[in-house]
């Protein structure tokens, strides 16, 4: 019979059948108050019969006949066994339990006073023996409602302390009725006023509640406070008024929308954590009227394995703390936890301070004392293999206010919502899933709007304003992603790359990014990684796809010229060179780029390691950069650069020899003006190879001898400046019966002729070493121009000055030396030193070298070399040497 009780009272509909429908035969004797606890009274010897006029004397002038019987009784003595309230007023004297195993039942038009501050407290189940907790059913109807109430209240069961008015009723006069573990509370039809957390389970867990059709009023902490309710049991049409709280509940109860809320004075539904150890795995937050109010003491947990859904026009408000979305579990198999935030249009979801008055009222009950401001709480948290989706919301006063715990896993998906006076970033998902989407958004007055995953395609359908740092913030790009091709064409705010480390465009993926986009940095590089040889997985690309009328930028962060202010220091500082390191390149990468400006980088665009890439550039300008603008000395035979412009770099670029760079780019300010050539890569596919840019000198053997390789001509026009600082140009030679050697051509004129020259020498091609007049040329600056083997070298109308033993023939290969016009001067050893070899010397001044002027080291070798229309001057050991 317990046990059809207990479950009868869950579902509500406890019969009168189920009770002692009859009045208990008459006790002689019974003085008021005896037996108490068991619900007999003096005045049950009246009987139902005294009928409603007595009833209404007792429990106030209802119009209809009372259920209960009229009569007082005071409570003193714990509830030990099975009992029935049926007795129109129960006085509570001091703090009551229910023992486990009994079962309290209230009958309608029963009202309840508490004498103080007492408790009526249903005692918890037992595990060993196995004993069932207390269970309490108070389910009254409209017409005659129960009331638990304060002493002092005469509105229900009269004055019953006798005194008249002079007390009256307030908050907190009483304490609480309390559930425990494994107990049952049924209230319907009732009314809980003037008590302290009034219903309460003061920590319990695993109780089973069902209130309906109830109001909880005038109570001075929380009408209810039912942390940890089973989602087998309900709170409906119920009304919460007048409170200082109204209800705090389990995030994983479903409580619906039919509940009303009225005035209290921290008007909110207090969500005290999430235990996730529910029947249920779906839960739904519908109500609108009030917010939701996060109010645990740490964060609360979506649990895992579980989805919570938030419904149109929900509030909800975080006092400080994260709502945090659980992580997969692996052993045993258990899937991330899920929130879905379904706003509409005219209903958004809001997730606000708890400060903010502005929505969901003044929920921490101070009037105007405080305002919300950024920061008030902290973030939506993902772990890894949770999941968010969120359409039609608003989110703000956060700090990182949707964030990843979790470093990689999970996904968001984010439509139409609007983020707003966050600190940190409004969105800080660096390392979102490929199935990750962001659409429609706005980012309004946060600290920085967005930091996002760069192989996640944003497109322009997202709004920027106001921001203190307006950008979208890449850190990471994922190259677990599915998809291999990524667009960046956001062109409202810049991209801002690499804010605490490198990012890396992985191997095998794509990267195009649109017109008039810009991409800042401060510190580190946007890389691109190369080809995986053993895997067959090609480097990465990075396609940047300017117009003349909307160039794409790389620049500095504090490049305010560009998309705003979005470093947010109001100009404060200003962009300089080295700002950030490169675009760096490893082997087998790609690097296509047209109508584009770079600025403020160190070797702003950067060969890594000794593997060729392809680099192809067109439009292109270069700016402000610290070291070479554009480093990248070993480069694919597809590789160009035409029509860039160079300026106020230290180096404007240091490139493959063997690549022709033509006369389409232009020089203008360059620290050290000149095109720096580290390598002539002698795989390249053509075997004919131009320098005849004029606008700067070519600059060599910086740090070692640039080689002509076997079986390539270089053909050097007129005009052209060759500088050397140190070390030499070398003419490769060939293998006999398979690769000629190397073919030099240097084809000046009378008038514009070719110079081979030191670093320091000013005189030709300007100051390129960038000292002014500090330094000047001196004989023996730079080695030779050299032959190999069967090499040729041709100079016509060429001057060759300050190298050591300027033109040299090395070893005793067949070389051919071929000289017509020009000069040979200020050599620190030898002009000419050709021991071996032949060839034909004619027109040449060869004047002020410290050795011989021609050193051909012997008469039979002088024979191979006709020598027609040669003037001397100055050459220290003499003009020809011929022993």
């Amino acid at each position: 019979m317990q046990l059809k009780i207990r479950l009868l009272a869950v579902l509500g509909i406890v019969a009168l059948s189920a009770c002692q429908c009859e009045p208990p035969p008459e006790e002689e004797d019974a003085g008021e108050g005896s037996d108490a606890a068991h619900g007999t009274d003096a005045g049950h010897d009246a009987g139902r019969d005294a009928g409603a006029e007595a009833g209404r004397d007792a429990g106030g002038d209802s119009g209809t006949a009372l259920l209960c019987v009229p009569g007082l009784v005071e409570v003193t003595a714990d509830i030990t066994a099975d009992t029935v309230w049926d007795r129109c007023l129960y006085v509570i004297k001091n703090n009551i339990t229910v023992s486990r195993g009994a079962n309290l039942v209230i009958w309608p038009d029963v009202v309840v006073k508490f004498d103080g501050p007492y408790n009526l407290m249903l005692q918890a189940e037992l595990t060993s023996p196995a004993t069932d907790g207390a269970s309490l059913s108070a389910n009254g109807s409209a017409e005659h409602p129960i009331v638990f109430t304060s002493f002092k209240d005469d509105s229900a069961g009269g004055d019953s302390n006798g005194d008249g008015a002079a007390t009256r009723p307030a908050a907190g006069d009483w304490s609480h009725i309390v559930l425990a573990s494994g107990t049952v509370m049924s209230l319907k039809h009732a009314t809980v006023r003037y008590g302290d957390d009034a219903v309460t389970d003061l920590g319990a867990t695993h109780y089973t509640v069902v209130i309906e059709d109830s109001t909880f009023e005038h109570n001075a902490g929380y009408g209810a406070d039912l942390r940890h309710a089973s989602v087998v049991g309900q709170i409906i049409d119920s009304v919460f008024r007048n409170n200082d709280r109204p209800l705090r509940i389990d995030g994983v109860f479903n409580l619906g929308t039919s509940n009303t809320f009225e005035n209290n004075a921290r008007n909110a539904i207090f969500i005290s954590g999430f235990t996730g150890t529910a029947e249920l795995t779906t839960h739904a937050w519908q109500e609108t009227e009030v917010p939701f109010v996060l109010d645990a003491a740490s964060n609360v947990e979506i649990t895992r394995g579980h989805t919570l859904g938030i419904g149109p026009g929900v509030v909800v408000k975080l006092p400080g703390h994260s709502l945090q979305l659980q992580g997969e579990q692996a052993t045993p198999a258990v899937a991330g936890a899920i929130l879905v935030v379904s706003g509409t249009v005219e209903h958004p979801v809001i997730f606000t301070s708890l400060k903010d008055d502005s929505v969901g009222g003044d929920s921490n009950g101070d009037g105007a004392t405080t305002a919300p401001a950024r920061a008030d709480w902290y973030h939506i948290g993902l772990y890894s293999g949770s999941r968010l989706s969120m359409s039609h919301a608003t989110v703000r006063y956060g700090n990182d206010a949707v964030y990843a715990a979790s470093s990689s896993g999970y996904s968001a998906n984010l439509d139409s919502v609007r983020f707003e006076h966050n600190a940190g970033y409004a969105v800080d998902l660096p390392n979102a899933e490929h199935t990750s989407r962001l659409a429609n958004c706005t980012f309004a007055d946060n600290e920085k709007p967005l930091r996002w995953d760069g192989a996640i395609d944003l497109g322009q359908s997202n709004a920027f304003s106001s921001n203190d740092q307006n950008g979208i913030f890449v850190s990471q790009f994922n190259g677990v992603s599915l998809t291999r091709q990524h667009v960046w064409d956001e062109t409202e705010v810049p991209f801002v790359v690499g804010s605490t480390a490198n990012v890396e465009i992985p191997a095998g993926h794509a990267l195009t990014v649109m017109p008039d986009v810009a991409i800042k940095l401060l510190g580190y590089s946007l890389q691109l990684q190369g080809a995986m040889t053993g895997s067959g997985i090609p480097g990465a690309v990075l396609e940047v796809s300017g117009t003349s009328d909307h160039v794409v930028h790389f620049t500095s962060l504090r490049d305010d010229a560009v998309k705003g202010d979005t470093d947010g220091d109001s100009g404060v500082t200003a962009p300089a060179r080295s700002d950030w390191n490169h675009i760096g390149m490893y082997g087998g990468s790609t690097l296509r780029m047209r109508h584009a400006a770079i600025s403020y980088g160190d070797d702003a665009i950067y060969q890594i390691g000794t593997d060729e890439v392809l680099v192809q550039l067109d439009h292109v300008t270069l700016l402000h950069n610290a070291n070479h603008a554009l480093r990248a000395p070993r480069v694919l035979p597809d590789s160009n650069v035409t029509n860039c412009h160079f300026a106020d770099n230290a180096w404007p670029m240091m490139w493959n020899g063997a690549i022709d760079l033509g006369v389409s780019n232009s020089f203008g300010n360059n620290d050290f003006n000149a095109i720096h050539l580290r390598e002539f890569d002698g795989v390249a596919s053509a075997l004919n190879h131009r320098w005849e840019e004029t606008d700067v000198p070519f600059v060599t053997g910086y740090s070692s001898n640039l080689e002509i390789t076997a079986g390539h001509t270089l053909t050097i026009a007129p005009g052209v400046v060759v500088k050397l600082d140190g070390h030499s140009l070398h003419l490769m030679g060939g293998t006999v019966g398979a690769v000629a050697g190397a073919i030099m051509l240097a084809q000046g004129m009378a008038e514009n002729p070719v110079v081979f020259t030191s670093f320091k020498d000013d005189t030709a091609g300007g100051d390129t070493n960038h000292d002014g007049t500090v330094s000047a040329p001196l004989a023996g600056d730079w080695y030779h121009l050299g032959l190999y083997g069967s090499a040729q070298m041709t100079l016509q109308h060429a001057q060759v000055r300050y190298g050591s033993d300027a033109i040299y023939g090395i070893g005793s290969g067949g070389y051919q030396l071929t000289i017509a016009g020009g000069e040979v001067a200020h050599s620190a050893e030898d002009g000419i030193d050709v021991g071996s070899g032949s060839g034909s010397l004619s027109g040449t001044y060869i004047h002020h070298n410290a050795g011989y002027g021609i050193n051909f080291h012997t008469a039979a070798n002088a024979g191979n070399y006709s020598q027609v229309g040669l003037t001397f001057d100055s050459n220290t050991l003499g003009h020809i040497h011929a022993p």
